[in-house]
């Protein structure tokens, strides 16, 4: 019986070791997870920059086409997962593009607007800074000035920022788009890169 009684304290003490063992990686995981819940909700931004024409053929813009307008604009609207993972809409105004028309002597300017939709990544953070990487699917539309038809194509977006949490719940982001084509329905072959600076407020 004595020994019996030994077994069964000895069994209680390790049972008892377990558990406070097991405590404080609860108590991590429980801290992980609530800090993960906190850094995850819906976030809008806005932000201006300049576009700078891309050359390439099908994939960028023709050697015809010209920049008429180099100032660009966007808002984005997106929603961050549990880190590092986030979905993101955009609508970027970028700038305008001359391109000659069918007929002799003659151009037409398009003002050209984009929506995207990417995955959003973080692949380094230190403190208050992040490096984040996006990829994802563009469509774009040229809006001519005169009765000339609309341009208009599908193509992917991808890019790079480094974004700076000011306070909790607002940041800085400094954007790199590089937006191509991969189909067009018109004559017009646009492709650019966009340099930004953006301000973003969170819902979290």
């Amino acid at each position: 019986m004595a020994g019996r009684h030994s077994c069964m304290r000895n069994l209680d003490f390790r049972k008892t070791c377990a558990t406070l063992a097991a405590a404080p990686m609860f108590l991590l995981w429980s801290e992980a997870f609530a800090a993960d819940e906190r850094d995850s909700g819906w976030y809008i931004g806005a932000g201006a920059g300049r576009t700078h024409l891309a050359r390439g053929g099908t994939t960028g813009t023709a050697e015809d086409v010209h920049a008429e307008r180099v100032s660009a604009a966007k808002v984005f609207l997106g929603y961050q997962f549990r880190p590092p993972v986030a979905l993101e809409l955009t609508h970027a105004w970028c700038g305008a593009v001359r391109t000659p028309v069918s007929f002799a002597g003659s151009s037409e300017t398009f003002r050209i607007h984009a929506l995207t939709f990417q995955v959003v990544g973080t692949f380094l953070r230190v403190e208050n800074a992040a490096l984040q990487g996006r990829i994802g699917g563009l469509a774009w539309r040229g809006f001519p000035r005169s009765s000339t038809p609309d341009e208009q194509g599908l193509g992917f977006a991808a890019g790079i920022n480094l974004k700076f949490d000011i306070e909790k719940n607002v940041a800085v982001r400094a954007d790199f788009d590089m937006y191509r084509n991969l189909l067009e329905n018109a004559g017009l072959h646009w492709g650019a890169n966009i340099v930004s600076l953006n301000i973003i407020g969170s819902f979290r």
